[in-house]
């Protein structure tokens, strides 16, 4: 696979190449300053080029402009192996009767992205906007499963956590399974989760088949929780 970007901009000397692909490097200071650098884009891009197994090139003319290439080695399209794999990810799974999950997200596309994927699946759900309304929702009807994001106006998802728990602590009753939702995909995030009372951490964006798994997951320990 190979994928080229080209541009006409200022361009550079033959000599200083190489120090394109070198941490934090300035080829000429008052250049950086007036264009902008390089910094560690170029040195991130060639990292992930060399784990899958590629790399990246440089080429570039004075006053014409610069030239980078990605190569990476990939296997050949196979028709019937590509028919047979999306056979099986385009099938509903078939997720336990009765079981209510519950969006908890501020941002409209990745609601919608949300949506489509528990629909795809062939779970019910509901969609709230922020901390406030997931409070609201969870103490009104009760949902198996809340997925949760962490960053919400009005009330962050750990705090709405923390609420929906405390409620159903003081109702003496099961407590819906909260999922965290987060793009700050660090250990000390999911340790946040975690330690609100979070049962799992899902990082975004995550595909199809990350979700079902954890729907799967803890659906599963739901069902024997009410048994």
């Amino acid at each position: 696979l190979t994928s080229t970007v080209t541009d006409t901009g200022i361009g550079i000397n033959k000599d200083d190449m190489q120090k394109l692909f070198l941490p934090f490097s300035q080829i000429n200071p008052s250049l950086t300053r007036k264009f902008g650098g390089a910094g560690l884009g170029l040195v991130i891009c060639r990292k992930l080029a060399e784990m899958m197994g590629g790399n990246i090139y440089a080429s570039s003319e004075i006053d014409k402009g610069s030239k980078f290439t990605l190569r990476i080695p990939v296997e050949s399209y196979n028709e019937n192996e590509a028919v047979k794999s999306n056979s099986i990810r385009n099938k509903k799974i078939i997720p336990d009767a009765g079981i209510k999950i519950l969006i908890a997200e501020d941002n409209i596309f990745n609601q919608v992205i949300t949506s489509k994927m528990l629909q795809k699946s062939g779970y019910n759900f509901a969609v709230v906007s922020n901390g406030i309304e997931a409070v609201k929702q969870a103490q009104e009807s009760h949902f198996n499963i809340v997925l949760m994001d962490m960053q919400m106006p009005e009330m962050d998802g750990i705090t709405a956590t923390l609420e929906i728990l405390r409620h159903y602590e003081i109702k003496n009753l099961p407590a819906p399974i909260i999922i965290g939702c987060t793009a700050n995909a660090m250990e000390s995030d999911k340790n946040t989760c975690l330690n609100a009372g979070m049962k799992d951490f899902l990082a975004k964006p995550f595909t199809l088949d990350e979700l079902r798994t954890l729907m799967i997951k803890w659906t599963k320990a739901e069902k024997k929780s009410l048994k």
